[in-house]
């Protein structure tokens, strides 16, 4: 079985830690850091009055953006899973710099570095290499058939009138 794989980044490399997020630091070297210099000073008699209150602050700041940044690597996945079962059943291409490989997708796994694809011919290719989806070979669900229009009701018979009778002669 050939496999396409992505020479881009992945949702992995989105989840880990940005090193020159503080100066070449990263965020867990300076959370470790604050709670060190935290545990070691006096909170009675800090050695700056705006220190302590300044320190806090910045973790919480530290702690906000690690929470949303695992937000959105969470919202990244679900996107690509929803994208990866919304191309089941559509031909698509997918380059990986040195092979192309086209098929119709019959399926889609999920790893963890994304989804992955798998086409009818047994090839799969990961989502971030796919770099066309042919939307002309898909075959598209047959149109509903036409409501067939349904003639008026017949209006309903007149009786005839009710037959006069000839006066009989006296």
């Amino acid at each position: 079985m050939t496999a396409i794989s992505n020479v881009q980044g992945t949702t992995a490399a989105a989840t880990a830690t940005t090193p020159d997020i503080f100066s070449g630091m990263g965020s867990d070297a300076f959370l470790k850091l604050l709670v060190a210099q935290l545990r070691y000073q006096n909170p009675m008699s800090p050695s700056d009055p705006t220190a302590m209150m300044g320190q806090i602050a910045q973790y919480a700041q530290v702690e906000a953006l690690t929470k949303l940044q695992q937000g959105q690597a969470a919202d990244q996945s679900l996107s690509e899973a929803r994208l990866a079962t919304d191309l089941i059943g559509k031909f698509v291409t997918a380059s990986d710099g040195v092979g192309t490989e086209s098929g119709k997708v019959v399926s889609a796994r999920f790893t963890a570095v994304g989804p992955v694809l798998v086409l009818a011919n047994g090839t799969e290719v990961t989502l971030s290499a796919v770099t066309e989806v042919d939307q002309q070979n898909t075959p598209s669900p047959a149109p509903a058939p036409a409501p067939t229009p349904t003639p008026p009701p017949a209006p309903d018979p007149v009786p005839d009138p009710v037959p006069v009778t000839d006066p009989v002669p006296v």
